[in-house]
């Protein structure tokens, strides 16, 4: 399978195919609160404000998958629902930055000839930077390059006026609105690529 391009880094990809022989789903609810307090004076009153409550359900699907080598996988997702019937072949995509740890990013049901995605470009992205707890390589570069680009910025502000600094603000503005949209871009991309990939697996 062909690797990904992400800027200065690349994705790798791997397959793990095989038939469900387990298959369990159920939901998480996690509670929390927030806000509440106040004060309550004897002689002047007060107010106290009742704490918010908050609850997130969460899709917790486990299953099991046996390859033709007859090994035996446990899998596990979270916060995905995805229809999935014991006996039925299955193939698990997985990605990562080249040679880092590889995350689950598409399941394919052969049977059902569907695919889903587990995670969409941009947000894969930043889950398997997050992963490596990184501050990466790359993310020290790229936040290295933003340090010295903030310093050349302040320095020629306070060199230039006028007219230079405005042009200066636009030039900052438009070269911000471009980043977004090529790592907006690059994320599409992903995607299509991953549902290429998808395809050639059927």
């Amino acid at each position: 399978m062909e690797n990904f391009k992400w800027f200065d880094r690349e994705f790798e990809f791997s397959a793990l195919s095989g038939e469900v022989f387990s298959n369990n789903k159920y939901s998480e609810t996690h509670v929390s609160s927030s806000g509440g307090g106040g004060h309550v004076d004897g002689q002047y009153g007060g107010h106290v404000a009742a704490a918010q409550v908050h609850s997130t359900v969460v899709t917790v699907h486990e299953f099991w998958i046996r390859d033709d080598a007859g090994k035996e996988h446990p899998i596990n997702l979270r916060g995905i629902d995805v229809p999935l019937a014991v006996g039925q072949k299955i193939t698990l995509l997985a990605s990562g930055f080249v040679g880092k740890k590889q995350h689950f990013v598409l399941l394919l049901n052969h049977k059902a000839e569907k695919h889903w995605h587990l995670f969409k470009g941009r947000e894969f992205v930043n889950y398997c930077l997050e992963s490596e707890q990184a501050i990466s390589a790359g993310v020290t570069k790229m936040l290295f390059k933003i340090a010295i680009f903030i310093a050349i910025y302040i320095l020629m502000l306070n060199l230039t006026s006028g007219y230079v600094t405005l042009a200066m603000h636009i030039g900052l503005i438009i070269y911000c609105v471009n980043w977004y949209r090529s790592r907006a871009k690059r994320a599409k991309e992903f995607d299509a690529h991953v549902t290429k990939i998808a395809h050639s697996l059927y």
